[in-house]
């Protein structure tokens, strides 16, 4: 196949921090797409585990660009606090806004990808919900109950069971979002070389997780060897007292029928929440008095800072009629041809938000600013992360 000088292959991530896996990956998305070029949708301020990222998002945009992107935008807060469902979902229909993009690479760690586009279809089909639902009520998890649901049709179809590990579910919730918006991008799954949730650090490359592990613990010289940059020069501030607080004073002082509201809450947990909070400031307790075997501490997690940035079911439902504004964070020189192929939802300059006046896109540039303001003040870090920077070029 010839390389068409257009072609155009995403990524979704969060770079939570960038290291040696991920430039792996930038690699092989280029290689197997035959793509000139690699666009990088980022998780912001927060990510998907409820938690502040390690380093601002314009530094891994840097680590991102010096290492073979090409763009980095950012997914809006509104998503990038969701599961895998919502994050999915919002990703894929800012990747449909840009309409150049051809590709779609995500690592999994399953090695029949195969499967996962059948599965996909399998869960669109109308008695799966059904399934699903009747599956949760036993009292498992969502996650436990989706794979329960899937295997028992997948044993109908006498096809072998899935184990659905974090980047398995989010590779099955893309193809479904890509069904959902009638795209034409092709997915293209890597497999990864070791569990997403692994904390050991392994070789050649380590997960994100095990790299935040060692950073918790002081140990930034263990990590030099998996990451392609120097990590001297980064301030990074583990420290989540702050930001407990900040969530737990913005919990205490929601009422039942505002927290009901909130985009993961549903039957009776708001309830639960509160009540636990009345008896707890710490964090960590509200959420393990709360979770049970339906409701995982993620979960948890995620609805109480959606609670503090006010990300609502009405406003997710609104989100899905409109065209979706995101920052665009970086560039690289050589391909900043890229910029001119944007949509008008794309925020290149500052005063690019003047165009938008519809309440709902206001309303997710809104929570972008007040997630990266919390951030900012967590971590002690000074600037203006959303007007405060201009954009990065290398």
């Amino acid at each position: 196949m010839l390389k068409n000088n257009f072609s155009v292959c995403a990524i979704i991530c969060e770079y939570d921090p960038f290291h040696s896996g991920h430039k792996y990956h930038i690699e092989q998305a280029k290689k197997l797409s035959d793509c000139r070029y690699v666009v990088c949708l980022m998780s912001g301020s927060v990510t998907q585990r409820a938690t502040l990222s390690v380093l601002d998002k314009y530094t891994r945009a840097q680590h991102a660009l010096s290492h073979g992107a090409d763009l980095i935008l950012q997914l809006p807060a509104l998503y990038s606090s969701g599961n895998a469902q919502l994050f999915a979902q919002g990703a894929i229909k800012i990747l449909t806004q840009l309409n150049f993009v051809t590709h779609l690479s995500f690592g999994i760690e399953c090695d029949n990808t195969l499967d996962l586009s059948q599965i996909a279809k399998i869960s669109e089909e109308k008695n799966f919900r059904q399934t699903l639902i009747k599956n949760c009520q036993t009292g498992i998890s969502y996650p436990t109950a989706m794979e329960k649901t899937i295997n028992m049709k997948l044993e109908q179809l006498r096809l072998p069971n899935i184990t659905l590990k974090p980047n398995t579910i989010l590779a099955i919730e893309y193809l479904k979002a890509l069904n959902i918006e009638k795209s034409q991008i092709i997915a293209l799954p890597v497999k990864r070389s070791n569990d997403y949730n692994c904390t050991k650090l392994t070789l050649p490359h380590t997960s994100s997780t095990a790299l935040r592990q060692q950073i918790s613990q002081g140990n930034l010289s263990e990590i030099e060897k998996y990451l392609p940059y120097n990590i001297d020069n980064f301030k990074i501030d583990l420290d989540d007292k702050i930001y407990n607080g900040i969530l737990i004073n913005t919990l205490k002082n929601t009422s039942t029928e505002q927290l009901k509201s909130i985009n993961s809450i549903e039957e009776g947990l708001e309830f639960r929440i509160l009540n636990f909070a009345k008896k707890s400031s710490d964090l960590h307790t509200i959420i393990q008095k709360t979770k049970s075997k339906r409701y995982i501490y993620s979960r948890i997690k995620r609805a109480i800072l959606q609670n503090y940035l006010n990300i609502t079911k009405d406003l997710i439902k609104k989100s899905q009629d409109i065209r979706v504004p995101f920052k665009v964070l970086g560039v690289k020189k050589s391909s900043i041809k890229l910029l001119s192929m944007l949509p008008d939802s794309a925020l290149i300059k500052n005063n690019d938000i003047k165009n938008f006046l519809n309440t709902t896109q206001n309303s997710i540039i809104d929570i972008d600013k007040k997630a990266d303001i919390l951030f900012n003040v967590c971590k002690k870090f000074d600037g203006d992360l959303y007007f405060g920077n201009e954009l990065l070029k290398i």
